[in-house]
């Protein structure tokens, strides 16, 4: 997957415009009149965002603000690589988009807001313009963490393993799993404590269990 292009963040938006404001962060304007057009109007996926690129994310809020045909019109924002959520979130006229720390803080205030929302998933394109490429990755959802973490690690995931691979791919983890079995190795064959350290740092467990030859 590859980011073909950089949404502008620090755009000048009005609460209550979410469409617009998506839009103007490509630098385009007027193209559908909500969300929930936009959703309807290009190639959508219904899994969570990927990490590491900037994607738009919908929420489905069939109590919230409707179209004067009665169409819900939803919202749009952004999620980052950094897994945070940028919005026009906030009443009245502000310069920059509103950072959510995660989608799940961004879903629960509109949630609060609306009369309740859930995700609808994320696309490829913001108005008519193409914002990432290539083939789309399977994410890991929590069963997926869960089922993987009890055959590859014989334990349930914490908070910190559900935080850090949702939406992460199936790839990052099996390049994981390869570089967990590497340090492994090397640390069992160079018997260097500090090696093991870095196998747990790694991967959360407790590899070293004898002294390290002086």
């Amino acid at each position: 997957m590859k980011q073909l292009v950089t949404p502008n963040l620090n755009i000048t938006y009005t609460g209550g415009y979410c469409e617009r404001a998506a839009e103007n962060t490509v630098g385009q304007t007027g193209i559908y009149g909500s969300a929930y057009k936009a959703w309807k109007a290009n190639k959508q996926h219904t899994e969570l965002p990927p990490k590491g690129f900037y994607v738009p994310v919908y929420l489905n809020m069939p109590n919230g603000p409707k179209d004067p045909d009665g169409t819900q019109q939803d919202d749009v924002a952004i999620s980052c690589p950094d897994g945070t959520v940028a919005a026009a979130a906030l009443a009245g006229t502000h310069k920059g988009l509103y950072k959510y720390p995660s989608l799940q803080a961004y879903i629960n205030d509109y949630a609060k807001n609306n009369g309740g929302a859930t995700y609808r998933g994320y696309g490829e394109f913001i108005g008519t313009i193409k914002v990432i490429e290539g083939d789309t990755v399977e994410v890991l959802n929590k069963g997926d963490i869960v089922n993987v973490w009890q055959d590859m690690y014989g334990r349930a995931p914490t908070q910190a393993d559900f935080d850090y691979w949702l939406g992460r791919t199936f790839k990052d983890l099996t390049y994981n799993k390869l570089r967990k079995e590497f340090v492994i190795i090397r640390s069992q064959v160079n018997n260097d404590k500090s090696e093991y350290k870095e196998a747990g740092q790694l991967f959360g467990q407790t590899y070293y269990t004898k002294e390290t030859k002086k």
